[in-house]
């Protein structure tokens, strides 16, 4: 049997994909997904972790919380290192739990990780360090979607 291409007709077109309807052929939200131009995509057990910390109220606050409005991004600027090791705390408290190596030493689980950093150990300090950069840099990102 000869394809529509070797008869010398022209092939089918197939019907136009719609961009942005699902199976129940309504739009997406948008904020439900954060999918704001430049916003960051995170979904998941990440999306619980909370961003920011509200020292005031004794509050963190997550994504979700800041992409409906209910809550403004707190700088990390503004918080003082007992509440910065709060919130790192309760990022690494937050979602599956985890077991990390470093070179030379024994498998760590989530539990050790937050002793490290309570105990002020050179892997909490590490910790710290990295978790604080990557919220930097989200919240940086979020900021910049938001305006």
């Amino acid at each position: 049997m000869l394809s529509e291409a070797t008869r010398g007709r022209r092939p089918r077109r197939a019907a136009p994909y719609t961009v942005g309807i699902g199976m129940s052929g309504r739009k997406p939200d948008p904020l439900a997904r954060g999918d704001r131009v430049g916003m960051p995509n995170i979904e998941g057990p990440a999306r619980r972790k909370p961003l920011c910390y509200d020292p005031k109220r004794a509050k963190f606050i997550t994504f979700d919380e800041i992409l409906t409005g209910e809550e403004r991004v707190i700088p990390l600027s503004n918080l003082e290192p007992g509440d910065l090791k709060k919130l790192v705390i309760q990022r690494q408290r937050t979602g599956p739990d985890y077991t990390v190596q470093t070179m030379s030493g024994p498998p760590m689980s989530r539990d050790d990780v937050v002793q490290a950093i309570l105990d002020d150990e050179p892997l909490g300090h590490m910790t710290m360090e990295a978790d604080l950069s990557h919220l930097r840099d989200l919240l940086e990102q979020i900021e910049e979607a938001l305006k």
